[in-house]
């Protein structure tokens, strides 16, 4: 481990325990939005504790302005604390960016946006795909 893994590793722990002594829930892994449909989309979130109460925010701003608000979810242990975010009411081909709200604010590490799709006929769109070359498996095939 090099200096500044170890520092990033400390930092993110410190941040993490000053999180914890101030009640504030953690976000451990997303927000990632998917099941995207021309007037709806779900952001899943895993929190780092059960009862975290999360909300799905979004807006046509990247300021966030005027934001609709999706149904409340509590965090499960029985679920490894993962929440499902739907929200529906979208407008269709429009670009929306997302944050999630837990513990009564906006969580910036819960951001992003998506794009729903148009109204059924033919559309374009992009793919992307990325994959890490260095790897320290001795089972890639790159």
């Amino acid at each position: 481990m090099n200096n500044v893994t170890a520092l990033a590793i400390l930092l993110s722990a410190g941040i993490a325990a000053d999180c914890q002594a101030k009640g504030e829930p953690i976000l451990d892994l997303g927000p990632v939005s998917g099941c995207i449909t021309p007037t709806s989309a779900v952001v899943a979130a895993r929190f780092s504790d059960s009862g975290v109460d999360a909300t799905l925010l979004v807006s046509e701003h990247e300021s966030m302005e005027s934001p609709s608000r999706g149904t409340p979810v509590s965090s499960l242990g029985g679920n490894d604390n993962v929440v499902k975010l739907g929200i529906g009411g979208l407008k269709p081909d429009t670009v929306y960016f997302y944050t999630v709200e837990a513990g009564g604010s906006a969580i910036e590490k819960g951001r992003g946006r998506f794009r729903t799709f148009p109204l059924a006929g033919p559309a374009s769109f992009s793919f992307a795909f990325g994959n890490s070359l260095f790897t320290d498996s001795a089972h890639s095939a790159l």
